[in-house]
C-alpha cells in the first residue's frame, strides 16, 4: 500500500460523502503537520520525532512551520534562515514581538512579507540572499 496516496483517497471520500475533512484531522487534515508553538518547533528542529511520531513524507505531506501568537525564537530563527537572513538575539526578539502582536491583532498567521517588514523594522535591511520565504522550511 502506498501511504503517500492516503490524503488523495481521503479527499475523494470526503467529496463523495459531501463532508469536508477537518483541517486538524490526523494525517489527512490540511494542518496535520503544521506547527506554530515555540516549544514544538524547537523540539522538531532538534528531533522531528519529538512531536511527530509519523513522518509527513510517509504520507506525501510536508512539515509546515507557521508564525503566529504562539511562536518562539526557534520559529523566527528558522524562518529567517530560510530567507538567507540572520539576526542576533535582540533583533530576533524584536521580530518575535511584532509577529505575536500582528498575529493576535489580525487573528491569523503572519505572512512572509510581514516577516520581512518586521525584520527591516528591527534593524539592518541588508540580506545575504533574495530567496522567497517558504513557511514549510525543513526543520530536520
Amino acid at each position: 500500500m502506498n501511504l503517500a496516496q492516503l490524503p488523495r483517497l481521503a479527499e475523494i471520500v470526503a467529496r463523495a460523502a459531501l463532508r469536508p475533512i477537518p483541517v486538524g484531522k490526523a494525517i489527512v487534515g490540511a494542518n496535520a503537520f503544521t506547527h506554530e508553538s515555540g516549544i514544538h518547533v524547537d523540539g522538531l528542529q532538534k528531533d522531528p520525532s519529538t512531536y511527530e511520531e509519523l513522518s509527513p513524507q510517509t504520507f506525501g505531506r510536508v512539515r509546515e512551520i507557521v508564525l503566529g501568537k504562539h511562536s518562539g525564537i526557534a520559529s523566527v530563527a528558522g524562518a529567517l534562515k530560510s530567507l538567507g537572513l540572520s539576526a542576533d538575539k535582540v533583533r530576533m526578539q524584536s521580530v518575535l514581538i511584532q509577529v505575536r502582536q500582528r498575529s493576535m491583532q489580525a487573528k491569523r498567521v503572519v505572512s512572509s512579507d510581514e516577516l520581512l517588514d518586521f525584520y527591516r523594522r528591527a534593524g539592518d535591511t541588508s540580506r545575504s540572499m533574495h530567496t522567497p520565504l517558504e513557511m514549510n522550511y525543513d526543520c530536520a
